[in-house]
């Protein structure tokens, strides 16, 4: 029995030690969405876009420390600086993929931050 109760309080321990996060589907129009998230929460913010190109072109932001895509520039900032902190946990990712049908480069950016509420 007691071996029980140490595993249920083990496995409650570490249910409460997980971050919980939200999901922003499109950081382009975010104001609309329903945000359920508490101070501090992760929250990843999506951005879908084509491009003739893999090469994209970028503005580097050193007060972010970040190298922020040139052609979303207004719609990243935007929401970095009305949803983010400004830490060690701001980060922007991008996958880029080529559709060979179209002949065309499909871009998911992906920001992950601590949601500030």
């Amino acid at each position: 029995m007691y071996q029980i109760l140490t595993l249920f309080l083990f496995l409650l321990n570490l249910e409460s030690l997980a971050k919980s996060f939200c999901i922003i589907e499109n950081i382009k129009n975010f104001e609309n969405q329903n945000i359920n998230c508490l101070d501090k929460d992760l929250v990843f913010g999506y951005l879908n876009f084509n491009s003739k190109n893999s090469n994209l072109e970028y503005i580097e932001d050193k007060k972010k420390s970040l190298k922020i895509v040139k052609l979303y520039q207004k719609d990243i900032n935007n929401f970095i600086d009305d949803l983010c902190y400004i830490d060690n946990n701001l980060r922007i990712k991008e996958i880029i993929n080529f559709d060979k049908e179209k002949k065309i480069f499909k871009v998911v950016l992906i920001i992950s931050c601590g949601i500030q509420k």
